[in-house]
């Protein structure tokens, strides 16, 4: 893994962290936010499909698809303690033979996988520091649908990053977060060939929807 950002992933999401966030989801289920995108991947209707989870934390969203919508997935994540904790939860589940976790930066492992009906990306574009680049490598292994999550565009959260970004650099932690304007994920998504289709806020998470355009519908400009 060269991102050196992505190295730090471990220590921001450690097994405390982890732990305490797989106890919830087994007694509450999904967060509000991430079952958002579960059910916009639902609605999509796009049974029997392959999975691609990049960042996927202890595997909410492909332990809720994988019984009626997805057949396998893949969890791409630089954090270590959350593969771990999801591989647990999938062989409590009895789906470990239909999860690969694979640890890295989606963008230099790409290459290596194959490409997948959905991908999804859950409170993960605000973690990655070139966003070109991320989201550009997900529109090429993407054949049909990218969910994704990323915070509102306050003054408060920028603040709120800001401050967080300035104590890891103290503690020398490369580690970041990033507040993305819609404008950019739309531009570069769009570039690669997907359409925006839905669209919904939960909390302070903006919850989005892109789809594949098929080429007999695609419309160039010159």
């Amino acid at each position: 893994m060269t991102c050196v950002h992505c190295k730090e992933a471990d220590r921001v999401f450690n097994p405390r962290m982890g732990k305490s966030e797989l106890k919830s989801y087994r007694r509450k289920g999904p967060s509000k936010s991430t079952r958002r995108i579960i059910e916009a991947v639902i609605a999509t209707n796009r049974k029997g499909t392959t999975l691609i989870d990049i960042g996927g934390g202890v595997g909410a969203i492909y332990h809720e698809l994988l019984n009626e919508f997805v057949s396998s997935a893949i969890h791409v994540d630089a954090a270590e303690n959350y593969l771990s904790l999801a591989r647990l939860e999938s062989t409590r589940r009895g789906t470990q033979n239909r999860v690969q976790f694979i640890k890295g930066d989606f963008v230099d492992i790409s290459t290596e996988l194959p490409s997948s009906d959905i991908i999804t990306l859950d409170k993960v574009v605000c973690c990655y520091p070139n966003i070109d680049s991320l989201l550009s490598t997900v529109a090429s292994k993407s054949t049909g649908l990218v969910v994704l999550s990323l915070p509102r565009e306050w003054l408060l959260i920028k603040f709120m990053v800001k401050t967080m970004n300035f104590v890891r650099k103290l503690s020398k932690n490369a580690f970041r977060n990033y507040v993305y304007s819609m404008s950019e994920i739309s531009d570069i998504l769009e570039k690669g060939g997907f359409t925006r289709t839905a669209f919904e806020v939960s909390g302070i998470w903006q919850i989005f929807v892109f789809e594949k355009v098929p080429e007999n519908k695609k419309v160039f400009t010159s």
